[in-house]
């Protein structure tokens, strides 16, 4: 049975956006807009939807900037960029529907009660880290993550920021709805991350699909293969050369080895890539973007995939208009009367127009 594609999302007080939707998502999605706009934001409401864990939480504030110094020392500031404006007091939605008619729903909320903090002190989690007798003082802040599915209520976590970090005051997510991977564009994995995953899909049979993906890159690429000399990693070797360490290579080798063993190893899952265009040149762009099509559809992975590259673009349309692959592009773009952030699709023979007569179609 294929699995479930999320087909809509609405996102209500998170970050900038007050209140946007995206309708008629499908397999692959690039999203596009002017600087600011809310593509990186979108990627992130999607992350915690899918995976409200502590991990991605502190994933989201370290690729913020944000340190665990000042969170201990104003820890009633800790949760403020979560929310539009910064105002606490309105809880964030996030919504997610499927094309099997599964609507999931995340609330966030923010609450500075004393009341609600009496009975942690006793939790073991916590006894390491703070004391009885000073911890109504030092607390500060409480987040709160609840699903709502099927009209049921699921407390997913809770999150205590207080003098000494930020502590996990519940933890109750036994499994999250489907699994996510995050590419945010500021990160990339370690050497021996990389090596670890290309042994997973290699022990699937699926490892030669790397190589195809990096002879699209580099046509010269003939061999790639794990060595452990000096600590585990990834070598590649190209015509009439030597194995050469994959941290040797540009940017793009490393991205599309990275892309493409989150798609082989994770079977109906989302995958999440910000600025998908980075290192990539825009001569091999198209069938860099044929490959991830047939890569998505085979793994059942759903893509949201954001670029600001008008070659980026213009490869994924030409991908989705001669292959009739199911993709679609949308461009975030600010309401003049509401000021609301709207996503609206561009399907392929639209988008082929806007680009040939230069209509704008990222948010200009």
């Amino acid at each position: 049975m294929p699995s479930a594609l999320i087909k809509k999302i609405a996102i209500y007080k998170f970050r900038g956006f007050k209140k946007t939707k995206l309708s008629e998502l499908r397999r692959v999605n690039l999203i596009g807009g002017t600087n600011n706009i809310g593509k990186t934001v979108l990627l992130e409401a999607l992350l915690l939807n899918c995976a409200p864990t502590v991990q991605n939480v502190n994933l989201l504030k370290i690729l913020r900037g944000f340190d665990r110094e000042h969170d201990k020392e104003y820890p009633e500031y800790t949760w403020d960029n979560f929310f539009f404006n910064q105002q606490k007091q309105e809880p964030i939605s996030i919504v997610c529907t499927y094309d099997d008619e599964r609507e999931i729903t995340l609330s966030i909320n923010c609450d500075e009660s004393k009341e609600d903090f009496e009975s942690y002190p006793e939790e073991d989690n916590l006894t390491d880290l703070i004391s009885v007798s000073n911890f109504e003082t030092s607390l500060k802040s409480t987040l709160y993550f609840n699903y709502l599915i099927d009209g049921k209520n699921y407390p997913a976590l809770a999150l205590i920021s207080h003098a000494k970090g930020i502590t996990p005051a519940s933890n109750t997510l036994k499994q999250i709805p489907i699994q996510v991977s995050y590419m945010p564009s500021s990160y990339q994995r370690t050497n021996s991350s990389l090596a670890k995953e290309y042994g997973k899909a290699e022990k699937r049979n699926k490892a030669e699909l790397v190589l195809k993906a990096l002879q699209i890159v580099d046509s010269s690429i003939e061999e790639i293969k794990t060595s452990v000399m000096g600590g585990i990693h990834l070598e590649v070797k190209c015509q009439n050369g030597h194995f050469m360490p994959l941290s040797l290579f540009g940017d793009a080798i490393k991205k599309v080895t990275d892309i493409v063993l989150n798609l082989i190893n994770n079977n109906s899952s989302i995958l999440l890539i910000d600025e998908i265009e980075n290192g990539i040149h825009h001569t091999v762009q198209e069938a860099f973007w044929e490959f991830i099509f047939k890569l998505a559809t085979e793994f059942e992975v759903q893509i949201f995939a954001t670029s600001h590259s008008a070659e980026m673009i213009k490869a994924f349309e030409n991908v989705c208009l001669i292959s009739a692959h199911n993709g679609a592009y949308f461009e975030l773009r600010r309401n003049p009367r509401t000021g609301n952030i709207v996503g609206t699709i561009h399907e392929p023979d639209v988008l082929d127009y806007e680009l040939k007569y230069n209509k704008a179609y990222r948010g200009e």
